[in-house]
Formats: C-alpha cells, sequence, structure tokens
C-alpha cells in the first residue's frame, strides 16, 4: 500500500505537482475540503521525500 502512494507521489511530481497545488489553492476558499486535501497532500509528499 505504501509502495502505491509513493508512486502515485512519483507521477504527480511528473505531472507538475506546482501547477496541481496552486490550483488546489485557488478553490480552498470555495471548498474545505480542498484544504484538507492539501494538508495530506503535503504530508504525505513530504514523507515521500523522506522514505521513498
Amino acid at each position: 500500500m505504501y509502495i502505491f502512494i509513493c508512486s502515485i507521489y512519483k507521477i504527480l511530481g511528473s505531472l507538475q505537482l506546482q501547477f496541481i497545488l496552486t490550483h488546489v489553492l485557488r478553490n480552498i476558499n470555495h471548498n474545505e475540503y480542498a484544504g484538507k486535501f492539501l494538508f495530506f497532500l503535503f504530508l504525505g509528499f513530504a514523507q515521500w521525500k523522506s522514505k521513498c
């Protein structure tokens, strides 16, 4: 399962993660779930950087 998550973040990284984060940041005020998603995205990305 963890390897699967790592693969997702590698794919996101190749799809310009910065663009995705920018898009999510624009919609945080309109959708509280976007804020939660962004939090877990950064949390997962930090884990990927340190362990994957």
